[in-house]
């Protein structure tokens, strides 16, 4: 990009101040066009009682999340942990799918404390940030490893009609996961 444009660049001297200026466009747009779509979606996001001006570095709901900070530390691979993430912000609806996978969770060696967290929390959001926060990071991955699996058999069978028993599921999360520790 910061090559010239006869070397088949863009001609961007300087990518920091390029981007910087890109940033200012778009907080300029929040100002004088607060109307749009774009402006209000981060206005509700970012500075929902302030101007862009007053905003404070980060979002205004960072207390509320604390809980979050423990979906990071799991050690599993990026795609289980933004699965949780989904589920946690309530992107992605996990219904009842949690509890019908219960001879996954049998296969991963998972179920005892699994069985226990989904009694004691009516949410899959709350039972997922207490099992992250509750277990060790190896755990945490697994049971990250289990939800992603899960989450798959779903789509499969919703968008190609296939499906795997629970105990093919369980076994298939914990290879995966240890596929993934190994590398």
């Amino acid at each position: 990009m910061s090559y010239p444009k006869e070397y088949g660049g863009l001609g961007f001297q300087n990518l920091h101040l390029f981007n910087m200026a890109m940033v200012a466009k778009q907080g300029w747009n929040f100002i004088v066009k607060p109307h749009t779509l774009v402006s209000k979606v981060y206005m509700a996001g970012y500075f929902p009682n302030s101007s862009l001006f007053d905003a404070h570095l980060g979002a205004a709901t960072m207390n509320q999340n604390e809980g979050w900070k423990w979906l990071w530390k799991i050690q599993a691979p990026p795609k289980a942990k933004h699965l949780l993430w989904g589920i946690c912000r309530e992107c992605l609806p996990p219904r009842t799918r949690l509890k019908e996978s219960r001879r996954a969770w049998q296969a991963a060696g998972l179920e005892p404390s699994i069985s226990m967290v989904l009694q004691q929390h009516n949410t899959a959001r709350a039972a997922l940030l207490h099992l992250c926060k509750s277990n060790d990071a190896n755990t945490a991955g697994k049971i990250a490893m289990v939800v992603w699996v899960v989450w798959n058999n779903r789509n499969n069978w919703v968008w190609n009609l296939t499906k795997e028993s629970g105990q093919q599921l369980g076994v298939k999360a914990m290879c995966l996961w240890s596929d993934w520790r190994a590398v």
